[in-house]
């Protein structure tokens, strides 16, 4: 088959398949317990590892890499139906709310569809 006929083939069958969704969850933190960067690596590496293991999701540190007390974590994940996916994000972001050492000082939500 040559890689026309695929990419025909796969756009046909694609328009048989549903929806996909991909969720962002950016989340900023306020850490008054750090009073270093280590510190304030250890609590985000924290938070990062156990959202990754309980949620089976993409996460890393982003933005604030140089203040102690503050953080932002970027979250990412697919799924088959939007509200599923807004629900989990919440409870990703009420587990992070309730982990020791941070407070939340802003979250954002943001769903994209894919056809």
């Amino acid at each position: 088959m040559s890689g026309g006929r695929f990419r025909e083939a796969w756009i046909d069958r694609r328009a048989d398949m549903g929806k996909m969704f991909v969720g962002t969850l950016l989340i900023e933190l306020y850490i008054p317990g750090s009073h270093s960067l280590k510190e304030k690596r250890h609590i985000m590496k924290g938070m990062i590892e156990r959202a990754r293991s309980r949620y089976n999701i993409s996460a890393v540190e982003i933005e604030n890499h140089d203040l102690w007390q503050r953080g932002s974590i970027g979250i990412a994940c697919v799924g088959l139906t939007e509200s599923g996916l807004r629900d989990l994000l919440g409870r990703i972001c009420a587990g992070i709310q309730e982990a020791q050492g941070a407070e939340i000082l802003g979250a954002e939500i943001e769903i994209i569809s894919i056809p």
